[in-house]
C-alpha cells in the first residue's frame, strides 16, 4: 500500500477524516515543517498538523513534498504501540488546497517537559517510568526500520493515562529530503543541541549525513538531561554555534548540580545509561534494548 500510494502520489480514501471543525484559526504550535491547530472531531479535541508550504515553492517541488508526506502518513498510520502517538487520519477539507493535515489526538497533558515538572513529589518513579516508555517506543520504531530523527522533550507527549508517546518521528528525515523545507526549517536549528557529532560533521567520521538508531540513542540521553534539569542540553552555552563546536570536539552535556551540592541526575542513570549514549563514535554507544533492560531493573 505504501509503495502504490507513493507511485500514484495519492492516499487511500479510507485514511481521510471528514467532519472536523476548526476551533482556533491561528496555530497553537509551530515547527519548521508544520503548524499545529486545535480542532474537534466526533466530540473530542484533535490536533491538526498542517504541512507548511511556502509561496516560493513551484508545482514540481510541492508535488515532491506531497509524495514524501504521503509515504510518512502511511507508515505512521500502520504503527500501533502504547508509546507511539496514533495517527487518526488525514484531513483535506479544513484548509484550502493544497494544504493537508495529519489528524492526531490532542494531548491535554502536553509534552513530557510540561508533565514532569509539576510531579516532583514522585519524581524518581515517574521519571524512570516515562524514560522506559520512551525507550520502548524507540525500540518499536527501530524494529520497523524507522528512525525518530528528532527525539527531544517537545516531541514526547503524555496521554490521559500518563504514558509517554513519541511524536513527529521520521519527519526530520522527511525535511532533510526536501530541499525547500530543509532550507526553511527553524525546527532544525532548534534541534542542534540534541544532534550527534556525525550529523554536525559527517566528513570527520567518513559517514553520510543520515539519522540512525545511534543518533536516536544519543538524543535519548539528552532527553534525560531535559527532564531532570528542566534545561536544554548544553544550557550553559547560549550560542548554538559554540554548542555545535563542543559536540564535534567530543564534549557531552554537563551533569547539573542542585543548590545543595547534589547531582540532579541519579548515579545509576548517569553512569549506566547516559554516559554510554554519548560516545563519540556511533558503534560504541549503548543500544536501546540495553537501555530498556537497565531501566526495568531500576524500576523493580
Amino acid at each position: 500500500l505504501v509503495k502504490l500510494s507513493y507511485q500514484l502520489n495519492k492516499l487511500p480514501d479510507t485514511l481521510f477524516v471528514r467532519g472536523i471543525a476548526l476551533i482556533n484559526k491561528d496555530p497553537l504550535h509551530g515547527g519548521g515543517f508544520a503548524d499545529v491547530f486545535l480542532g474537534e472531531y466526533a466530540g473530542r479535541q484533535v490536533a491538526l498538523k498542517r504541512l507548511r508550504l511556502y509561496q516560493r515553492m513551484g508545482p514540481a517541488e510541492i508535488k515532491k513534498i506531497m509524495k514524501s508526506f504521503h509515504k510518512e502518513v502511511l507508515v505512521w498510520q500502520s504503527l500501533k504501540h502504547r508509546s507511539v502517538l496514533p495517527l487518526i487520519g488525514v484531513d483535506a477539507d479544513v484548509f484550502p488546497i493544497p494544504h493537508v493535515c495529519m489528524v492526531l489526538p490532542w494531548m491535554v497533558n502536553g509534552s513530557i517537559n510540561d508533565y514532569i515538572i509539576p510531579q516532583k513529589i514522585h519524581v524518581c518513579t515517574i521519571m524512570f517510568s516515562q524514560l522506559l516508555h520512551v525507550s520502548q517506543g524507540l525500540q518499536y520504531l527501530h524494529e520497523r526500520e524507522i528512525i525518530h530523527g528528532d527525539l527531544r522533550g517537545a516531541n514526547i507527549l503524555i496521554d490521559e493515562d500518563g504514558n509517554a508517546q513519541l511524536n513527529d518521528f521520521g519527519l526530520a528525515s522527511f525535511t532533510d529530503s526536501n530541499t525547500v523545507l530543509s532550507a526553511s526549517s527553524t525546527a532544525m536549528s532548534g534541534s542542534l543541541r540534541w544532534m550527534v557529532p556525525e550529523l554536525h560533521d559527517p566528513s570527520k567520521y567518513d559517514l553520510p549525513f543520515r539519522r540512525t538508531v545511534q543518533s536516536d540513542v544519543y538524543a535519548f540521553s539528552c532527553v534525560c538531561i531535559e527532564i531532570y534539569t528542566e534545561l536544554e542540553p548544553f544550557a550553559e552555552y547560549q550560542s548554538t554555534g559554540e554548542v555545535v563546536l563542543k559536540i564535534v570536539r567530543g564534549a557531552s552535556p554537563a551533569r547539573s548540580i542542585s543548590v545543595d551540592g547534589l547531582s540532579l541526575i541519579p548515579d545509576r542513570l548517569w553512569i549506566n545509561v547516559m554516559t554510554k549514549c554519548w560516545h563519540q563514535y556511533p558503534r560504541d554507544r549503548i543500544s536501546v534494548p540495553e537501555i530498556i533492560i537497565i531501566l526495568q531493573s531500576i524500576l523493580r
